[in-house]
């Protein structure tokens, strides 16, 4: 089976909605991820065949908004909502999983998946480590069985240590729904996360860690996220998908 590519528009939300989506969908990606503010400005027909992984809203502070958030993406793409918990807002991880067991408690239908994000973030978003997370979502599933399936897990690349990533087992990665794709120049420790470059332009050692990742079972959405622009909107879906076609 062919791998599912997606785009994600947080890097071209400067652009109007329908022209994002059309860049998207001419660059022969299956499927995009949708930046809050296209998402609000798109009906589902604009997608025009594009499959969506999820709406994405940064740093939430307040529960309230999660719920209709997430029924909002459930009902216009069948999407879940992906979410940074920001770090201003919530004391701990066990704080973020009250937030959220209250917000699916009000959401009939409604998913949400949550991106830990790189350590030097820690300032911003209250996740920066994937293994930690995961493991708390395997907390959170054991003491509320009834809401398995409705949190799942994006793993960016970009994120995490690549040893890290080499050592997670099949069950969490059963967990991710989308890969974030991008590089960078140096190491981990030494990286801007929000410096990215697209697939094969930076250190990462791309082919390892997305051949580990299909080997462990890995079949959701693999999805580039380079967040800033690189050139025009077209420049930067282009270069995007070039990228990522070097390696899936």
């Amino acid at each position: 089976m062919s791998p599912r590519l997606s785009f994600n528009t947080f890097a071209i939300d400067d652009a109007d909605a329908v022209d994002a989506v059309q860049l998207v969908r001419e660059a022969g990606f299956d499927a995009v991820g949708l930046s809050a503010g296209h998402a609000a400005d798109l009906t589902p027909e604009a997608l025009d065949g594009l499959s969506v992984t999820g709406v994405f809203v940064a740093f939430v502070e307040d529960d309230t908004d999660v719920a209709p958030l997430m029924d909002q993406a459930h009902a216009n793409f069948g999407a879940p909502l992906t979410i940074l918990p920001a770090a201003s807002a919530w004391a701990d991880m066990a704080d973020v999983f009250a937030m959220l067991e209250r917000a699916l408690d009000r959401s009939a239908h409604g998913r949400v998946l949550l991106e830990p994000l790189h350590p030097s973030l820690a300032p911003v978003s209250r996740l920066t480590s994937f293994a930690e997370t995961a493991q708390g979502l395997a907390a959170f599933e054991a003491r509320r069985p009834d809401l398995v399936g409705r949190i799942g897990l994006v793993l960016d690349i970009v994120h995490v240590p690549p040893e890290d990533l080499l050592a997670l087992s099949d069950k969490t990665i059963a967990r991710i729904e989308v890969v974030h794709l991008a590089d960078y120049k140096g190491t981990f420790s030494s990286c801007d996360p929000n410096l990215r470059l697209p697939l094969g332009r930076g250190d990462l050692p791309v082919k390892s860690l997305l051949d580990y990742l299909v080997r462990c079972g890995f079949n959701g959405a693999w999805e580039c996220e380079t967040i800033a622009p690189l050139g025009s909107a077209h420049d930067t879906v282009a270069r995007n998908a070039a990228g990522v076609r070097q390696f899936l």
